[in-house]
This record gives structure tokens, sequence and C-alpha cells, in this order.
């Protein structure tokens, strides 16, 4: 991560941070990791290990100017650096420092999501569907995340009415609308993890189409939709 989409010649020939993205599926990762541990597969040796390993990116994670900086971003960036923290907090049973990232969760919503539920740094890029997509599915990732320990990041509302509830309906309604272009040709079922996600916590949502959809059980990484991810809890 250190390295990651270094651009040689700048910042000493190390990332500038936005490359920790690169790991944003860290926490289906560690979904396999526990159940390769139920099957007694790994001895103590290697599980203790692996939770060193951990330990020390996550401190890399909270220390290192590049993942500072990453941290600081108000973009997609932002949240799967917050979901990586996350997904390794809850792996550690560190119930600390998921409150910390579920209080830094609150204020990155209100910088990101707009008032009538858009998300208007992604819609200015060149792939505006795509990063929607892709920045409503960290959300929703790092909400599952955070309630599993009973922080219920889905009740949340800012000061301007923002919450993610609201973000899925805008995404349902207007998902059509952005980024007719070839550069931004998206597979249409990577929709529906995030309306399954809306018809959960808002069961009077109109879901367009449902009828008409297949489930597709695993999505091309970049997606970042974990594999046979209809089998999840809310």
């Amino acid at each position: 991560m250190r390295d990651a989409q270094v651009r040689f010649g700048h910042d000493d020939n190390e990332g500038s941070g936005q490359g920790i993205i690169e790991l944003k599926d860290l926490y289906f990762f560690l979904d396999a990791v526990r159940l390769v541990e139920r099957t007694g597969e790994l001895n103590a040796g290697e599980r203790e290990a692996f939770r060193a390993w951990l330990g020390w990116y996550r401190e890399w994670l909270d220390t290192a100017p590049a993942a500072v900086a990453a941290s600081k971003r108000l973009n997609n960036h932002g949240v799967f650096f917050d979901l990586q923290r996350a997904s390794i907090a809850a792996f550690l049973a560190d119930s600390a420092m998921l409150a910390g990232i579920g209080r830094r969760a609150r204020e990155r919503l209100t910088d990101q999501i707009a008032p009538d539920g858009s998300l208007p740094r992604e819609l200015s890029r060149t792939r505006p569907r795509h990063y929607t997509l892709s920045t409503l599915q960290g959300w929703t990732t790092l909400a599952r995340i955070l309630s599993s320990v009973g922080d219920d990041l889905w009740q949340h509302r800012a000061g301007e009415g923002q919450r993610l509830v609201r973000a899925l309906h805008w995404l349902a309604a207007n998902i059509d609308s952005h980024g007719a272009t070839s550069m931004d040709m998206i597979d249409p079922h990577r929709l529906w993890p995030l309306l399954l996600d809306l018809a959960r916590h808002d069961p009077e949502a109109m879901i367009p189409n449902a009828e008409a959809q297949t489930a597709t059980p695993v999505f091309h990484p970049d997606e970042g939709i974990a594999p046979f991810w209809m089998w999840r809890r809310p």
C-alpha cells in the first residue's frame, strides 16, 4: 500500500495514498479467513501471526503520511479507507476503534452525500455511474459492519437530512440518467445489492423491475461486491 499507484518522480517515489483503495475488498477477504479458521486448518501460531500482521497494518493506516492523506479524502477513497479500518477492527474485536470509525463516518456522510441523496463528487467524475455505485457499495458495507456492534449508521440523519436510505432512493430514481457514454458502461446487476439494502431499510420503497432481475453471485473485483452477496445478513 505504501507503493500502490506510485508515480515515479513524485512524493519520493512512494504512493500518495490514493493506492490504498486497492485493498478495498479486505472486508470480504477477512470473511474468507474466518471460514478457513472455522475448519481448523490454521493452527494457533498461524492465527496469531495473521492477527499480528493486521495489527501492524492497522498501525500503518493510523500513522503513515500517505494513509492520513487517504483518510481525509472526501470521495470514494475516504469511504473505502474507513471500510478497511472497520473490517480490521471487527476482525480484531476492537470496539473502541469501531466506535471512532462510526463517529468519523457520520462526519463523512455529511460531507459526501447531498441533501437530495446524490453524491456530487462522484457525479463530477468521468465515470459517474461506476463511481456512484462503487461508493454506495462502500457505504452500505461499512454500515453493515458497524451494525454488527450495535452502531446503526442507517438511522443517522445529518443536519440537512442526508442519510444512506435517501442516497439509495436517489440512486434508484436517477442511475439511468447519468453517464450514458461508452466510457461509463456498467453491469446493470450491480444495482441489485444496493436495492436490496434499500428494500430492507425502507419496506415501502419502490424497487424498479425487481421481478425481472436475476442475482449475479460473483461480480468483477473492481466493483467491490462480496461474492455470494445475496447470502449476507441484513
